[in-house]
């Protein structure tokens, strides 16, 4: 892990108490800072015992608020304002296949069957010979990638399926392959021979990168059926800075640094991790993982994934299995894998585990990003087929007795829109919508109420972990919740969480939090400029310390501060703290935010500067995503210079 490690501005005046009250001696004073003192970046610990002193948010009369508590203010966002209205417009569907699916799983009493679709057959050729075969993980040196096929048995019409996941080939008269595809499929279970009564199941269905306005605006049928039947926490605000410590935090509550310590993820392998799914199988649910898009997923992009497959129906081959049938990009996503949508093969996969295993109890995770990562406007394409999944009446029946989450990880995090006042407030509020089972309802009115209340709080993901063990303990009164590790002052959100809290209470850090905006502030300001030369000194030092990388990573000068913004007072080990917020603009170029802590004359970076433009096209030349977030590659012509210099001295 890198130590990101930078200059801290220091001085001795006295007064500087009066910054809230009086900006303008703030500036005058604060262009003094001398004395340089050396911090390190990812160490955040400083920041507890954080609270606010007062709460005169700068946005009052300018906006309603979706949470409106005595330390909590977020503003109502317009979900199409007029600063981002230039950066939304529909898309179409991509059709991913010119005729309909030939083959479909139906299952009986006698086990899961696949079938030739009679009514399309003629579509695809004349004496069509089909056969299928089995798609298996390899435990190898990497059993997340590779996968197995089984010899091929050819059928007529129908054959019994032994295998959850299957790859069907057909050919024509003339022996061209005609069809292909890939299918996977539950395989019914005995159902247990005592029902546990008290037992709820959970179904976790999630598309990465949404927030709540981006869902209104962009899937507005899908928003309006789970407004009208869900429960929406309205003040859900993200805990880190992309998918693995906010789903991470949800399945485990820890943050992503506790999640690698004690997985000992450098053993290539997750599998020691204790996320909530194991919990649940120690409970006799049967478990389920599937997820898209291989390259990018969950734990498989910063994380060596796991060894041994993590749940009882895990997704990882099939989707492996549907890439290799080859993929047909939109706007940068796997938007289809094979004949199939990518996305709604996962949410076939999510209603085929809900039905077959409606009467066992189960616990599964189905998370979607080949529609939604790299678009802002792209989710409007699955509108119908979203809306479609949570209406069907066969699923409907299946989530009867089901605790339903249905969730982003955080909003868009990158483009133009993220340097808007709109984007920065997206980019940390993901949407999340619970349906609660009318049985819960019934039997646990004080906890149902708590909950109703809750949504109008300040709520994270450590909370819903919280809440999964919540359920696991009304199911079998021998499990006991543990606290969450990166929360201890969490609640899950059946207990009544207080008015006053605090984002520092939820282990949310100054830089992700909602609670209060930024008063504008000149980002001329020669003081504007010394803080954001101050960030960049911290980027260019994390690539000078990653020798060799330092020859191929461009460093940065600063072009412009894009805009600056200043937060109201807090108190902190009873002293007066401010955050400035930063938009800066590089050359080369590149678009970096980061948030500034200043007390006592001492200016700290929170968290970590984050990258805003996408940065894959510049930051080919190096591996990990520490690295890529920050480098921008040289040209040809520089590295040689580069090397050359680095081996002669220059």
């Amino acid at each position: 892990m890198l130590q990101f490690k930078h200059l801290v501005f220091k001085t001795f005046a006295s007064n500087f108490s009066n910054f809230g009250k009086r900006q303008t001696i703030f500036f005058a004073f604060l262009t003094s800072l001398v004395v340089f003192t050396v911090y390190n970046l990812s160490d955040t610990s400083n920041s507890s015992n954080l609270y606010y002193k007062k709460y005169n948010f700068p946005y009052t009369l300018k906006h309603k608020y979706i949470v409106n508590t005595s330390t909590c203010k977020v503003p109502s966002l317009d979900p199409v304002s007029e600063e981002i209205k230039k950066y939304v417009f529909s898309l179409k569907p991509m059709k991913c296949n010119g005729h309909p699916i030939l083959t479909f799983v139906e299952k009986n009493n006698d086990g899961a069957f696949l079938n030739i679709d009679e009514k399309y057959a003629k579509l695809y050729g004349k004496n069509l010979d089909c056969c299928v075969m089995n798609i298996t993980r390899i435990i190898s040196y990497s059993p997340e990638n590779d996968i197995r096929y089984s010899s091929c048995i050819y059928f007529e019409n129908k054959i019994k399926i032994h295998s959850d996941t299957i790859k069907v080939v057909c050919k024509d008269s003339r022996k061209n392959e005609v069809y292909k595809n890939v299918h996977m499929v539950a395989l019914p279970k005995n159902p247990p021979d005592v029902i546990n009564e008290s037992k709820f199941s959970v179904l976790l269905v999630g598309i990465d990168t949404v927030s709540r306005p981006a869902l209104m605006r962009t899937m507005p049928k899908t928003y309006k059926y789970v407004n009208e039947n869900y429960l929406s926490l309205k003040g859900y605000n993200k805990v880190g800075y992309n998918t693995l410590p906010n789903l991470g935090g949800m399945l485990s509550g820890k943050t992503k640094k506790q999640i690698q310590e004690t997985c000992r993820w450098n053993d290539r392998k997750l599998d020691n991790c204790s996320f909530i799914w194991k919990n649940f199988k120690s409970q006799n649910y049967i478990t389920g993982y599937v997820e898209d898009q291989s390259g990018i997923s969950t734990f498989n992009l910063e994380t060596p994934g796991f060894y041994e497959a993590p749940t009882d129906f895990y997704g990882r081959q099939y989707i492996l299995g549907a890439e290799r049938l080859g993929v047909k990009y939109y706007h940068g996503m796997d938007y289809c894998t094979g004949p199939e949508n990518t996305g709604e093969r996962i949410m076939k996969a999510a209603k085929d585990f809900s039905t077959t295993y409606k009467i066992n109890k189960y616990f599964g995770l189905f998370w979607m990003n080949s529609f939604s990562h790299d678009d802002i406007n792209l989710p409007g394409t699955m509108d119908e087929k979203v809306l479609d999944f949570f209406t069907d009446k066969d699923f409907i029946e299946s989530i009867e007795d089901t605790f339903v989450v249905f969730f982003s990880d955080h909003g868009f995090r990158f483009g133009d829109i993220r340097f808007t006042y709109t984007g920065w407030l997206e980019e940390r509020m993901p949407f999340i919508f619970i349906k609660v089972p009318d049985r819960f309802k019934e039997m646990f009115a004080k906890e149902y109420s708590n909950l109703l209340s809750n949504t109008q709080k300040l709520t994270n993901p450590y909370d819903v972990y919280l809440t999964l063990q919540n359920i696991l303990e009304i199911g079998d009164g021998n499990y006991s919740a543990v606290k969450s590790e990166a929360c201890p002052k969490c609640y899950s959100l059946f207990q009544e969480i207080p008015e006053h809290r605090t984002c520092d209470e939820a282990a949310v850090e100054p830089h992700m939090c909602t609670c209060t905006g930024y008063s504008p502030i000149d980002p001329k300001q020669d003081l504007v400029r010394n803080f954001s030369n101050f960030v960049l000194t911290g980027i260019n030092d994390i690539i000078k310390a990653s020798y060799p990388i330092t020859l191929i990573c461009n460093l940065y000068k600063l072009n412009r501060v894009y805009s600056a913004g200043m937060s109201e007072t807090f108190v902190k080990n009873n002293e007066n703290v401010h955050y400035v917020l930063l938009l800066i603009e590089t050359v080369p170029e590149a678009m970096f935010e980061a948030t500034l802590e200043i007390s006592n004359g001492a200016v700290r970076l929170v968290g970590e500067a984050g990258r805003l433009n996408k940065y894959a096209p510049q930051s080919y030349c190096v591996d990990g995503k520490d690295l890529k977030q920050y480098c921008h590659c040289m040209s040809g012509m520089d590295y040689l210079k580069n090397l050359f210099c680095d081996y002669l001295g220059c």
